[in-house]
């Protein structure tokens, strides 16, 4: 399956500009591109970061120049200025009526996540798990729940009983699929009888709610949980 997410700004005046960002499918680090421009303002020694961690022979800053890309097709926009912004993933298409400044701070901070930028690689996997426009809240809540989650997963790794924890969220799925198992046979006969409702669709989407293979899961989740 291809990994991407692709942003796209509709103004007032019906310009439409997109920026499609693509993905490695292993470490959902953003993928190079033909012809990628490479400014002088990009260079890692122009306005360094004090603690900069890239290797010393990096030449250009990987989130300057991840924004090298696209920057230049906003020359002509205010940041003020209305907008609906469409973000399209994989999984889902979602819609915002805005500004540019809003569809800005949401493809900077993929862009910066995923860039290959050290400090930034701890907020990757809210990329492949994108949920974007979420308040200061929602956005703290997600940040420490993956960095805890992947504290633990590494923690597991070296010392197998703190597995004891994933296993008590395992077993939970296991019940969980006993609950909506058990809600498909008792619902079935009463949807049928309600014409107005497509007992099919509702039947398959509570069987999907603890469709998720765990421990297929969990392997991909600790593909992002490296240093």
């Amino acid at each position: 399956m291809e990994h991407y997410v692709i942003y796209r700004f509709f103004a007032a005046d019906n310009e439409k500009i997109e920026v499609r960002l693509d993905f490695d499918a292993i470490t959902f680090e953003l993928l190079p591109v033909t012809g990628q421009p490479t400014p002088d303002w990009a260079r890692l020694d122009h306005h360094p970061c004090r603690d900069c961690a890239c290797p010393t022979d990096v030449i250009y800053c990987p989130t300057a120049l991840a924004l090298a890309r696209f920057i230049g097709s906003f020359d002509t926009r205010f940041s003020y200025e209305k907008a609906v912004v469409e973000i399209e993933t994989p999984q889902r298409v979602i819609l915002s009526k805005g500004s540019f400044q809003s569809g800005m701070a949401s493809l900077l901070a993929v862009v910066c996540a995923t860039s290959g930028c050290p400090a930034t690689r701890f907020l990757r996997p809210q990329v492949r798990f994108l949920i974007p426009f979420s308040d200061g809240r929602e956005a703290l809540f997600r940040t420490v729940s993956t960095y805890l989650l992947c504290l633990h997963m590494n923690a597991a790794e070296k010392e197998p009983v703190q597995r004891r924890y994933l296993d008590e969220v395992a077993a939970r799925y296991v019940l969980l699929r006993q609950v909506t198992a058990n809600l498909v046979v008792r619902l079935r006969p009463v949807l049928r009888r309600h014409a107005a409702l497509n007992a099919d669709i509702l039947l398959d989407a509570f069987s999907e709610i603890a469709a998720v293979d765990f421990d297929e899961g969990l392997a991909e989740l600790r593909m992002f949980c490296g240093d």
